[in-house]
């Protein structure tokens, strides 16, 4: 598998997991709303019921199969494309230095001192 096929796959993965997250959040706020909470204290609620399902996220992966946090995971992906992209850069860098060193080569070749003389 390719490398941008690695990174749609675990690009997936966490937007699964988000989406979770996220319905897991909606839940625990209209819960708590039915419970008579306002709207402050029924997203506090949601947030801690979703900082506690990560908790639990990543003490089971630790256990498990040690992969790393969401976040980690998504770092992990932005900074590999980082890394290509200042691969691609470079590598431009390098074909027009070697373009200009040809046409350099060229000119001396056939006489030229510049273009169109």
């Amino acid at each position: 598998m390719t490398a941008l096929g690695r990174a749609v796959r675990q690009l997936r993965q966490a937007f699964a997991e988000l989406r979770a997250r996220v319905e897991l959040a909606r839940t625990a706020y209209a819960d708590a709303r039915k419970e008579g909470l306002d709207r402050i204290g029924a997203g506090l609620a949601a947030l801690r019921a979703t900082v506690s399902k990560q908790e639990q996220h990543e003490q089971g992966e630790d256990a498990h199969d040690g992969r790393d946090s969401l976040k980690a995971r998504l770092d992990q992906i932005m900074g590999r494309e980082a890394d290509e992209r200042a691969q691609r850069a470079q590598n431009m860098a390098r074909a027009r230095e070697e373009a200009r060193c040809m046409r350099d080569r060229l000119r001396g070749a056939l006489g030229k001192d510049g273009p169109g003389r």
